[in-house]
């Protein structure tokens, strides 16, 4: 049931990354998506590696009760790929 529950969560996150990419909106989002896909990148993987900013931003909204903060997102996106999933 966890596995279920997880893969729903990476499926959720992952539509809120492609409605980012798709919008420009936050047009970081889109940014770093090019350029992850230029440095070779596949597209599955620019994905999943913007997905773990937006989750990690999802995490420090819900721990700290506080709003979308959009220049720690920033932040994070510019460090991709170096940025890891804790």
């Amino acid at each position: 049931m966890n596995e279920i529950v997880e893969h729903r969560k990476t499926a959720r996150v992952l539509t809120i990354v492609d409605n980012q990419i798709q919008t420009g909106t936050p047009s970081i989002t889109l940014e770093t998506y090019n350029r992850l896909t230029s440095s070779g990148f596949s597209d599955d993987e620019a994905r999943k590696l913007i997905g773990t900013a937006l989750g990690a931003e999802m995490v420090m909204m819900l721990r700290h009760m506080e709003p979308f903060d959009l220049n720690r997102y920033t932040a994070t996106l510019r460090q991709l790929p170096r940025v890891r999933a804790s």
